[in-house]
């Protein structure tokens, strides 16, 4: 019974001090960011909620439902996409809606789709239960996420790279064009 009491108290003091370590990471890594970014990081969150609600609530229904974990996942992932993709333009980093920014936001939700969906895959293989497998996945994915978008919806050089290719294009038409206005004159 001795050895039992001080094996928990070990282990509570072990796990006291890592959310102190982890507390004490976080508010470092807060305090040399800027408020524009901390800002951007509650949007984030806000948004990360509402879409991981409608992503869960579809997820958990068609499970109820019966229907295997890859479809509920699918299914639920595809749904809350459009609602993400608005609610990042406009409300969390307050970027426009358009093609550029079309393509910049699914290719970081394929990029998402993939990483949770063999997160999840991973977690089923353990043994975590269907229906509660996604919420670790989340906590590991979410920070990623959050890099990944904030970084690719305001990278310069994709947007600069997208401006090349339609100014090559561009370019290539009057190229094929001018001949002709040379022998009208």
């Amino acid at each position: 019974l001795h050895t039992a009491y001080r094996r928990q108290r070990q282990m509570c003091i072990r796990d006291r001090l890592f959310i102190r370590i982890f507390a004490d990471r976080v508010s470092g890594i807060m305090s040399n960011t800027s408020p524009k970014t901390k800002l951007e990081i509650v949007r984030f969150c806000i948004t990360g909620t509402i879409v991981t609600a409608i992503l869960y609530g579809i997820y958990y229904t068609m499970l109820y439902m019966d229907f295997n974990v890859d479809i509920s996942f699918t299914t639920g992932f595809v749904v809350s996409f459009a609602c993400n993709f608005f609610l990042t333009n406009y409300y969390t980093f307050k970027t426009k809606v358009d093609f550029e920014n079309g393509v910049r936001f699914s290719i970081c939700q394929a990029i998402n789709f993939f990483m949770q969906y063999i997160t999840l895959k991973v977690f089923i293989a353990i043994g975590v239960p269907e229906k509660v497998a996604l919420i670790p996945v989340w906590a590991i994915i979410f920070p990623v996420n959050f890099w990944l978008m904030r970084s690719i919806l305001r990278s310069d050089r994709f947007r600069l790279h997208l401006h090349k290719q339609q100014e090559e294009k561009s370019l290539s038409l009057i190229h094929i064009s001018e001949p002709t206005r040379q022998a009208e004159i």
